[in-house]
């Protein structure tokens, strides 16, 4: 029977009996940085469901968060170097809003300028006045 080219060549049976051979991505990924990078995922996966639970009991709604792995390979003659990292992007809380009216010179105000204000300032008045009416 011919061998087809594209097929890899199967493992050796004893091969089957050995705890070294990484049978799955599972299980490579717990062997990364002898277990540190599968902790702090884990660590991560942690934080990102219990941040997106919080979300959702203060601001309501359907919360977002995510987490990237990213794992670099490099070979040479035979061995293969993996290193990886990850980031977590975790719901971003809701913010108030202000609100402003726009002047000339890209000024702000606070106040609508083509409003009156209905309270005048009395902080610059000097001059004092008997209210009691009994002229002292």
């Amino acid at each position: 029977m011919a061998k087809n080219p594209d097929t890899p060549p199967a493992p050796p049976a004893s091969a089957d009996a050995n705890p070294e051979i990484l049978r799955s991505f599972g299980q490579f990924l717990q062997t990364q940085e002898d277990g540190d990078l599968h902790h702090a995922l884990t660590e991560a996966l942690q934080q990102i469901v219990t941040e997106l639970v919080d979300a959702q009991l203060n601001q309501g709604g359907k919360p977002k968060a995510g987490l990237t792995l990213k794992l670099n390979f490099k070979l040479d003659a035979g061995v293969l170097e993996v290193t990886g990292d990850f980031t977590t992007t975790l719901p971003k809380a809701a913010r108030g809003r202000s609100v402003y009216w726009t002047l000339e010179g890209g000024q702000l105000s606070r106040s609508n300028p083509r409003q009156f204000s209905m309270f005048r300032d009395v902080s610059h008045q000097t001059q004092v006045r008997d209210v009691t009416g009994t002229g002292d």
